[in-house]
């Protein structure tokens, strides 16, 4: 019989504290932060947003497929037209960020064609490219 390890979240939880960064920790560090970035990237608020906004987006439009595939919600014309409205949100943060880095979706639809590509020279998905890339393949 192999022995039960307990979590100790007391210890745990000083360890996420002890290897948090400080404008993680603290507001007036966090701002401080903010303030440094904003010198050198102004558009640096419009950045935050469509981070922030894509991944919430993103998750609404998770949680109905989540919804359709595991807990038997339909796969109604309801269902499949609030995905598009959730796809149109998760847009609308992409041109946010787009406009933050001063690059249109064409730029990246390019670039990650480019990407691809590379990653892909054959032309169609392979299981041991997409695992085993080449150094700098993001």
């Amino acid at each position: 019989m192999t022995e039960q390890v307990q979590a100790d979240f007391e210890k745990y939880f000083e360890f996420v504290d002890y290897v948090t960064s400080t404008p993680t920790k603290f507001t007036a560090n966090f701002v401080e932060r903010v303030e440094e970035l904003s010198v050198q990237y102004p558009p640096l608020s419009r950045l935050l947003t469509s981070a922030i906004g894509m991944s919430a987006e993103a998750g609404e439009f998770s949680e109905i497929v989540k919804k359709v595939l595991f807990q038997g919600k339909p796969l109604s014309e309801d269902n499949l037209n609030h995905l598009r409205i959730e796809l149109g949100d998760v847009l609308w943060y992409m041109v946010q960020a787009c406009l933050a880095l001063g690059v249109t979706l064409d730029d990246i639809a390019i670039q990650n064609t480019m990407k691809l590509s590379a990653r892909y020279p054959e032309g169609a998905f392979s299981v041991i490219r997409s695992e085993h890339r080449r150094e700098g393949d993001l």
